[in-house]
């Protein structure tokens, strides 16, 4: 293995680019929430600025992982020259000596662990705008047939029903 001091700045180099990201990572989780809440609030103009944030964001995302690739080759090349593929994370973790084998693979399950809280805040951000959009669709199909003669809600505040001919009866 190549002395530790070469490779030094290239250790400390990945590391920044971890803490970044985890950095990013956090603040896209952020972004995520206020999403949902804006949603449940149906704030449209705040949901707009939070999605050029959220945007905004990927694209740093998308920067640090660019970097942190090019950053993990040069490091790959000085720990395995004769590697085909630059190795992962954890195995260039732990071809490294301590202090630098522990700091890399707390940096990586953090980073990891931010990854996955935001796949979970955008799945249920996915579902609450699907349903929302549904929502939306429903209360337009009523509108519709109000416009046309019907009564959209029955006096209990509840939808109507719809009556189609034949006497069979849809609830909106």
């Amino acid at each position: 293995m190549p002395a530790t001091t070469n490779l030094k700045p290239l250790i400390d180099a990945l590391a920044e680019t971890l803490n970044r990201q985890v950095a990013a990572h956090e603040q896209l989780a952020e972004t995520l929430t206020r999403q949902r809440e804006a949603m449940a609030r149906g704030d449209a103009r705040l949901m707009h600025g939070l999605a050029k944030l959220q945007r905004e964001t990927l694209q740093q995302i998308q920067t640090l992982d660019q970097l942190r690739a090019r950053t993990a080759q040069k490091l790959t090349g000085f720990l395995d020259p004769d590697a085909t593929e630059p190795l992962r994370l954890a195995e260039l973790a732990d071809r490294l000596p301590e202090p630098d084998r522990g700091r890399l693979r707390v940096l990586r399950t953090r980073l990891t662990d931010q990854v996955e809280s935001a796949r979970r805040t955008t799945a249920v951000n996915h579902t609450a705008a699907a349903s929302l959009a549904n929502h939306v669709g429903c209360i337009l199909q009523n509108v519709q047939h109000r416009r046309s003669g019907g009564s959209a809600y029955a006096p209990s505040g509840r939808s109507a029903a719809l009556r189609v001919p034949g006497g069979l009866s849809l609830s909106a």
